[in-house]
């Protein structure tokens, strides 16, 4: 079993990872990786991350980050579980760079969705954190999901009624708050 990541050991993989890269490169925190850079949280499990562009090497020293460091790194993001938001790049928050890495935090709409999408308590929680703190609003979340809603064909396990419900439960749950 890997170690739990804290913000130590996460700023720590990821200046490892970016020593290790030729060239440059981003990488796109998503999930409980940006909660625990913020502060939401003191531990996740993992860094989910996407690359782009991948810089050469990248591969290589995320494995070799995984060894050393004793942490899972997966490649995941939002496009994984939903569909792609227009403007997603744009509105991803940069961090900080790490040798010739820059790293920013995946569009906090599209993490919001995807952790709606899957509904459970810490990514509702999560998402709770987007709009405390990411300044995350109801009307842009739910246009985003407009946005993406004649795209869920194409996520055969994505049931659009489904999706709604979860989407108007999550905003009625803040709403509670």
């Amino acid at each position: 079993m890997r170690n739990p990541l804290n913000k130590q050991s996460l700023e720590l993989a990821l200046s490892t990872m970016a020593s290790r890269c030729k060239g440059d490169g981003a990488i796109f925190l998503t999930g409980g990786a940006c909660a625990v850079y913020n502060g939401w949280r003191e531990a996740t499990l993992d860094i989910d991350l996407k690359i782009d562009p991948e810089p050469l090497k990248i591969y290589e020293a995320i494995q070799y980050v995984k060894r050393q460091c004793n942490i899972n790194i997966e490649l995941a993001s939002p496009t994984d579980f939903i569909p792609e938001l227009q403007g997603w790049r744009e509105r991803s928050v940069w961090i900080k760079r790490y040798g010739s890495i820059d790293v920013f935090h995946y569009d906090f709409l599209s993490q919001a969705l995807s952790k709606i999408e899957r509904h459970n308590d810490q990514d509702i929680e999560d998402v709770f954190n987007f709009f405390r703190h990411q300044g995350l609003s109801e009307k842009a979340l739910i246009e985003a999901f407009e946005q993406i809603r004649n795209q869920l064909i194409k996520y055969p396990r994505l049931e659009e009624e489904v999706f709604e419900r979860k989407l108007m439960r999550a905003v009625e749950l803040w709403n509670q708050q």
